[in-house]
């Protein structure tokens, strides 16, 4: 089940609009999807280009300031497409194509999710430190076996 669920968190990552990265993500409780999210500007905003990209004008790394990005995460997508379905997220899994910020982290912890899959680390080690103290199970998935890779 795990690939079938971390390819449909790859099929959505082809659907966001971020001009940096395509990242997708979603939640499962016992074999249900609740809810899928990808990295994408708010509704009803333009989405970023290269040229106009916050986090390439100011030469960031990755990782760093992720408040300078109009992108919103794709896991932070998937829990408020899961919670405005009404979906209580305690004890499901979340795959991700690739793990979470910090940021991202935190609010998986309060929203309840216990799992987090994922098949590329995202340069932020204090998440994992923190999701590891709140108990919440972090597992890299091995990226040869999804079927398609656009990262």
């Amino acid at each position: 089940m795990d690939i079938k669920f971390m390819n449909m968190a790859l099929d959505e990552s082809k659907k966001a609009n971020c001009a940096k990265g395509k990242v997708g993500a979603v939640i499962v409780l016992n074999d249900k999807v609740l809810g899928k999210g990808n990295n994408s500007v708010p509704k009803n905003c333009k989405p970023c280009t290269i040229d106009s990209c916050l986090r390439k004008k100011y030469k960031l790394k990755s990782g760093e300031r992720q408040e300078l990005c109009k992108a919103v995460h794709a896991e932070q997508n998937a829990i408020l497409n899961s919670l405005k379905k009404g979906y209580d997220l305690n004890n499901s899994t979340i795959y991700v194509t690739k793990s979470p910020c910090m940021v991202c982290a935190k609010i998986i912890i309060n929203v309840g999710i216990k799992k987090v899959i994922y098949a590329n680390k995202y340069p932020d080690d204090e998440a994992f430190k923190v999701l590891k103290e709140a108990g919440i199970i972090t597992e890299y998935f091995e990226i040869n076996k999804i079927k398609d890779v656009i990262m």
